[in-house]
């Protein structure tokens, strides 16, 4: 597990700064598919749904100390990154139950 720092403060810091640009370079370098819905990120795509994001697996709100831990970043498209929130897991699929 890599978590960068930077400075003397004691604890983590917020995903802001040089220190997140980095670790965004290395995501954006090291991944090509959107890994909650399993689909290919244009990396050239700039606006929309489709754009490319950097998640935290586990999400922020449930641990702060994760937020600048390499192993716990993941690719993204902004819709699933956002559609997901703060739950550890991707949102289910509507699926119907019943064949009518």
């Amino acid at each position: 597990m890599i978590m960068v720092r930077h400075g003397n403060k004691p604890g983590p810091r917020p995903c802001s700064g040089r220190t997140w640009r980095r670790l965004q370079a290395i995501v954006f370098e090291t991944f090509t598919h959107c890994w909650i819905c399993g689909q290919w990120v244009d990396q050239e795509l700039r606006t929309g749904p489709e754009q490319r994001t950097v998640d935290h697996a586990i999400p922020q709100a449930l641990w702060p100390e994760g937020a600048l831990i390499l192993d716990n970043l993941r690719l993204a498209h902004m819709g699933c990154n956002s559609g997901r929130g703060k739950r550890l897991s991707p949102r289910a699929k509507a699926t119907t139950s019943r064949t009518w």
